[in-house]
């Protein structure tokens, strides 16, 4: 569900729409959800959690880089 936002970001070259608190407390969640995964056994709720934190790492990746590249042009 992050694949359009990580477009539109990469698009627009510009990360000024992406809240990184909120990115950081769905990435916390998430790991607490790979945590709870992996407790309970559970493959797919692992899988599943894995792919929307590894999204989310893409995610702060395009934030900062694009971060870097507003700032040094200020």
């Amino acid at each position: 569900y992050r694949i359009p936002q990580i477009y539109k970001i990469i698009k627009n070259k510009s990360s000024n729409d992406i809240s990184i608190w909120m990115l950081h407390l769905q990435s916390i969640s998430y790991v607490l959800y790979i945590a709870y995964g992996v407790l309970q056994e559970d493959l797919v709720y692992i899988i599943s959690s894995c792919l929307s934190f590894s999204q989310n790492i893409i995610l702060y990746f395009v934030y900062f880089l694009y971060k870097r590249r507003e700032e040094l042009l200020f």
